[in-house]
């Protein structure tokens, strides 16, 4: 998917220490994680469901859909973990983060392919990636990144 060279902006999350972005305009809001009522046989990346103002909107484990390592919960972790509802395409879906950062105005021309050899999937949810003092922000798309196939789904 090719970026526009002039964004109106993306938010930064951060997983761990590393950063990633998403862009502004699919982004509706961002709230602090909530009991999230778990879905039996779902996917991996899906933690469950959540009642958002009327709205069912199921949780994905950000973490999970790009392949990290799983961290354990303490209480200064779990004061950060943030929703970020997003619009996929189709519906509102919320994504779990470690943390939100700023908003973020990134130049188009600063922007770096994906590395030569890398494999190519039409899962990947990651862009592009933009250098930055701690080290590089992965842009995501959030199609891709709430696309589940059913082939991930846990076992019954």
């Amino acid at each position: 998917m090719a970026l526009p060279q002039t964004d109106p902006g993306w938010l930064n999350v951060i997983l761990d220490e590393q950063h990633y972005a998403l862009p502004l305009q699919q982004v509706q809001e961002v709230i602090r994680e909530t009991e999230i009522t778990p879905v039996p046989g779902a996917a991996k990346a899906i933690v469950g469901v959540i009642h958002l103002r009327g709205d069912i909107i199921t949780i994905i484990d950000m973490r999970e859909r790009l392949g990290l390592p799983a961290r354990a919960d303490t209480p200064d972790r779990l004061v950060n973990r943030r929703l970020v509802i997003v619009h996929d395409g189709n519906d509102l879906v919320g994504v779990r983060v470690d943390d939100v950062g700023a908003v973020l105005n990134l130049d188009g021309a600063a922007r770096l392919g994906l590395p030569e050899g890398r494999p190519e999937r039409d899962s990947d949810p990651v862009m592009e990636a933009v250098p930055s003092d701690e080290g590089f922000i992965a842009l995501i798309d959030p199609q891709r990144l709430c696309h589940i196939a059913s082939t991930e789904a846990s076992p019954a």
